[in-house]
């Protein structure tokens, strides 16, 4: 059972050769690498967007070798109280197929808080955006686990990052996938994305996910979300607290508007590393 591109041709080249030329200027060495990424948070815009602040995160993965990717992300579609891990056999991308890993998909299920589906991930493009850098960087050699998260709260998102850190071995990595500020002004995205960024560099999941409350209800002219992934960013953290401590590194930032143009809405991205110290 093969998961087909949801969003090649829209939000990126369905095509392989256009899509790797596309990507490769981003995932070339042009600062310094830091220690082996845990983590990493990357946006999932349109990559003509945000393709260029996302290889920011995922040139720190040049020269390493992961056998899985646990890629995690907040439902855009599906309005599910619980987590979803995908139950295709196979997700496809124009740069070619990659296995679902099936070990690590049934070490991660629990009962009813995370859950194995396939249909609230066909037509999901945030965990898909991450997969083709993931292809470029890492080539061939490594599985996934696909997971979305619905509309959680505190106590589940605490046991669904506990679940995620007893998988976070030394062969795995977690990509984290989100956008920040929504269709503010371009200056009032950099100022509540700098609020947000600083806030989940301190590590701490709880004062993480209240900083976004406080952003979110500050009436801000035109912001819509502080952050679409915010919950997968503060189950991120969970995760890793117990297998850390981690240090978190902001990569790269930018927004919509220094590509499009347009300052009078924009949406924020960042790409950020966490690893251990």
């Amino acid at each position: 059972m093969v998961r087909p591109p949801a969003v090649a041709g829209i939000f990126y080249p369905d095509s392989k050769e256009q899509l790797s030329q596309l990507l490769k200027p981003w995932l070339v060495e042009s600062r310094p690498r830091g220690p082996r990424p845990v983590m990493l948070v990357a946006p999932h815009a349109g990559i003509i967007y945000s393709g260029q602040v996302a290889g920011s995160a995922y040139q720190q993965l040049i020269g390493q070798r992961y056998r899985r990717v646990m890629i995690l992300g907040v439902s855009h579609q599906a309005n599910l109280p619980y987590a979803v891990v995908d139950d295709h056999i196979v997700w496809e991308t124009p740069l070619g197929p990659v296995a679902t890993d099936k070990k690590l998909v049934n070490l991660i299920l629990v009962n009813q808080l995370i859950r194995k589906e396939g249909q609230p991930h066909l037509d999901e493009h945030s965990l898909e955006m991450q997969l083709i850098f993931l292809q470029q960087v890492l080539g061939s050699s490594f599985t996934i686990c696909p997971i979305l998260l619905g509309q959680i709260n505190l106590t589940t998102g605490r046991f669904i990052g506990q679940k995620l850190a007893t998988a976070l071995d030394q062969d795995t990595l977690l990509v984290i996938s989100s956008d920040l500020a929504h269709y503010p002004p371009a200056e009032v995205a950099v100022k509540t994305d700098n609020q947000v960024i600083e806030a989940f560099i301190q590590g701490i999941a709880e004062s993480f996910l209240d900083r976004v409350r406080q952003v979110e209800e500050a009436g801000y002219p035109g912001l819509v979300t502080a952050a679409c992934g915010a919950k997968a960013m503060a189950v991120g953290l969970m995760a890793g607290k117990i297998i850390g401590p981690l240090t978190y590194q902001l990569q790269a930032y930018a927004h919509s508007g220094q590509v499009a143009g347009d300052q009078s809405r924009v949406v924020g991205y960042a790409a950020i590393t966490g690893y251990k110290k």
